[in-house]
């Protein structure tokens, strides 16, 4: 999974740098050539981004179903110790 996020941070960075570069560049010049490549890259930098989203969304979606229905095994986790709420309740609050 980090893999996969590294490389969309990375494919979102190529295109959201040249949409800004763009878009700096057409509200100092005024072309309507630099507008429309801003916004192609910008829509390229928002596909990668909402595409990157779902994939980890769904893609966690699936993973609790299938852990749910048994289909895959949880992964193993430290179960930190019980703290035995009592013991400070046992003690008189007043001396």
């Amino acid at each position: 999974m980090q893999v996969f996020l590294w490389t969309a941070g990375v494919l979102f960075a190529l295109m959201a740098i040249p949409a800004a570069f763009y878009f700096v560049l057409y509200v100092l010049r005024g072309d309507d050539l630099l507008q429309k490549r801003a916004l192609k890259f910008y829509r390229w930098a928002a596909l990668v981004f909402l595409l990157t989203f779902n994939i980890v969304v769904y893609g966690n979606i699936v993973i609790a179903l299938l852990q749910l229905f048994g289909l895959m095994p949880y992964p193993d986790q430290d179960v930190p110790e019980a703290v035995d709420v009592g013991a400070a309740f046992a003690a008189p609050l007043f001396i």
